[in-house]
């Protein structure tokens, strides 16, 4: 997940904000091509109905 924030924010002391998890990649794997989130400059809705008519029946 990638957060891009077009207006300022503010974060307040104590308040949690996100978790972040780094782990090594073994083995063969693919790069990230989708475009559903890429090059948005302005408010972006949730675009997982994409994903969900993608599936097959």
């Amino acid at each position: 997940l990638e957060i891009f924030c077009v207006q300022p924010i503010r974060i307040y002391a104590g308040v949690e904000v996100c978790q972040i998890y780094y782990h090594t990649i073994e083995g063969d794997f693919d790069r990230y091509r989708s475009e559903k989130y890429q090059h948005n400059r302005g408010i972006q809705p949730s675009l997982l109905y994409r994903d969900l008519l993608a599936r097959p029946k």
